[in-house]
C-alpha cells in the first residue's frame, strides 16, 4: 500500500493536453519524420534512432516556437514519438470535461502518455505566456521523477481505466484504510498499480519520501 502512488496520481485530467499549437488534424501530420514545413520558425537537431539525427521543428507558433527554444529536450522525445502527434490530435478533439474521451486517448496512444505530460510541465515552467490558451500543469517533483523515471509503468496504467481510477481513489487518500479501500475497489488495476508503486519506490524515493 504506497502513499507514493497516490502522489503521482495527477491522472485522467485535460490539463495533461500538451500545448503544441496548430489545429487538429495539423499537429505533427509528417508522423514525426521531422519534415519542415514553410510555417517553421525554430528547429532543433535531436540523435534519433540507429544516431541518425532527427530535427524537430515548431509548427509557426509562439507556443511551439517557446517549446523548441526552452524545452528542446522533451519537444524533440514528444516530436520524435509518432504517437505524440496523434494522442494530440485524439486529446483535442474530445469534448471539454470529457474525461472518458480523454481516457480513451490514453488507452489507444499509451506511448505518447509521459512524453505529453512532460513537455507539459516544461511549457507551464518556462512558457506560460506563448502556451497560454493551452491547459498547462506544473508537476511536483516526486511527479516528475515518476514520469521521468518510470515512464513504461505510468504508461501502461494509465493505459487502463482501472488502473487510472486506482490511481485518482489513492490520491484522494490520506491514510492507509483508505488506500486499502481504494485497493479492493479496483482489484483489475493491481498488476499495474503495484508496478508503478514499486517503480516509484525504487527510483523516486528521496523525490517522494
Amino acid at each position: 500500500m504506497l502513499v507514493t502512488v497516490a502522489r503521482a496520481a495527477l491522472l485522467f485530467v485535460p490539463i495533461f493536453l500538451f500545448a503544441c499549437g496548430g489545429s487538429e488534424g495539423e499537429l505533427f501530420d509528417d508522423g514525426g519524420s521531422g519534415g519542415a514545413s514553410e510555417t517553421t520558425n525554430a528547429s532543433s537537431t535531436t540523435t534519433g534512432q540507429g544516431g541518425a539525427a532527427a530535427v524537430c521543428v515548431d509548427f509557426g507558433d509562439a507556443c511551439t516556437a517557446c517549446e523548441v527554444e526552452a524545452c528542446e529536450e522533451s519537444y524533440c522525445a514528444c516530436y520524435g514519438e509518432a504517437d505524440c502527434g496523434l494522442y494530440a490530435q485524439c486529446t483535442f478533439a474530445c469534448p471539454d470535461g470529457d474525461l472518458d474521451c480523454y481516457q480513451g486517448c490514453n488507452s489507444q496512444y499509451p506511448a505518447a502518455i509521459t512524453k505529453a505530460v512532460l513537455l507539459n510541465d516544461c511549457a507551464a515552467a518556462a512558457c506560460p505566456v506563448a502556451c497560454q490558451d493551452y491547459p498547462l500543469l506544473t508537476l511536483d517533483g516526486c511527479e516528475r521523477c515518476s514520469y521521468e523515471r518510470c515512464e513504461p509503468t505510468m504508461n501502461a496504467c494509465l493505459a487502463k481505466p482501472a488502473c487510472t481510477a486506482l490511481l485518482a481513489c489513492l490520491g484522494g487518500c490520506s491514510s492507509s484504510s483508505c488506500q486499502d479501500q481504494c485497493y479492493a475497489e479496483h482489484p483489475a488495476a493491481l498488476p499495474e498499480g503495484y508496478a508503478v508503486g514499486t517503480c516509484i519506490q525504487q527510483q523516486c524515493g528521496a523525490e517522494c519520501g
